[in-house]
């Protein structure tokens, strides 16, 4: 890969719509771009390896590890660090981005590239510290990450038993439940799965990781970590001033998990200063996606800065 600190790293983290997936990839891949593709070990490899068949190369790559991602659990962090890892291995970027496979860009190649190459020192994702007013309709706006300080999803234990998981206290001492204590040096932050980290502040992320296991062990047993993990390990790092709270994504909520975007959604989508959008399905809703590709196959404008 070239090494004029231009080129990004996509990290898809996947589990079902194979040629969607691919159509994904299409979207985002440059010469001097990576994308890695992680398939959720529990789904079906070959599906996916078929969709993507005449793009892996070089650039366009499948994991090797694969993780079991269930909700709510550390699957999805080990996947995310996993693949990081395996960016750094294969060549130099600028900005390593998280997505799902039910993401889309919702600007072109060119405006996304030429937004993060204008924001090379800087980190996106959302950070919250509970100090955020919590809005009266119960869950965060599509511009920001409201968090109300609930601490029950990092200080008590959980354990999968088959489908759920069930919380225990942190710790018993003489017969007497107590609450985990969050491992020392981190403080509390909550915030969106998804991020944009520029390089220097991701290797940090990797390697606080690597260096301390009671981290890890930590956040294993937290509910839905892949909420916290980042964005508590990037407020300890040196480039926690360079944080720019925006996780880059347009999102429309139903109560509490984003629906599926459709045509009816267009407008705002095309709108919006994002440069994704989640989530689509092109078995429900096929058309939205054909429509953002038409718009974006005309010459691109210029962007101004996501928010």
């Amino acid at each position: 890969m070239p090494t004029d600190g231009q080129s990004l790293a996509y990290i898809i983290l996947a589990h079902k719509l194979p040629d969607q997936l691919a159509r994904l990839v299409r979207r985002l891949h440059h010469p001097q771009d990576l994308v890695l593709v992680h398939i959720d070990a529990k789904s079906d490899q070959a599906p996916f390896e078929q969709a993507l068949a005449d793009l892996t190369g070089p650039n366009v790559r499948l994991c090797r590890q694969r993780f079991a991602i269930h909700w709510g659990g550390f699957g999805e962090v080990r996947a995310a660090r996993s693949a990081l890892g395996l960016a750094f291995e294969l060549g130099h970027w600028s900005h390593a981005v998280l997505l799902s496979g039910q993401d889309y860009p919702i600007k072109s190649q060119s405006e996304i590239r030429g937004f993060l190459a204008a924001h090379a020192d800087a980190s996106f994702m959302f950070s919250s510290a509970s100090r955020d007013p919590w809005p009266a309709d119960g869950r965060q706006g599509n511009d920001t990450w409201y968090w109300d300080g609930n601490l029950l999803r990092l200080r008590l234990r959980y354990y999968r038993v088959g489908r759920y998981l069930v919380p225990l206290p942190g710790w018993w001492h003489w017969g007497i439940p107590g609450l985990a204590r969050i491992p020392g040096g981190l403080r509390l932050r909550q915030g969106s799965a998804w991020w944009a980290m520029h390089r220097p502040a991701a290797q940090w992320v990797l390697d606080y990781g690597d260096r301390r296991p009671e981290v890890q062990r930590f956040f294993s047993r937290a509910l839905i970590p892949a909420e916290n993990y980042f964005q508590m390990l990037f407020d300890a790092s040196p480039f926690r001033d360079q944080l720019v709270q925006d996780d880059l994504h347009f999102q429309c909520w139903d109560r509490w998990h984003p629906r599926v975007l459709s045509e009816a959604d267009l407008g705002p989508l095309l709108a919006s200063h994002k440069l994704f959008a989640r989530k689509f399905d092109a078995d429900q809703h096929p058309g939205v996606l054909d429509e953002l590709d038409r718009h974006h196959s005309a010459p691109a404008e210029s962007s101004g800065p996501a928010r």
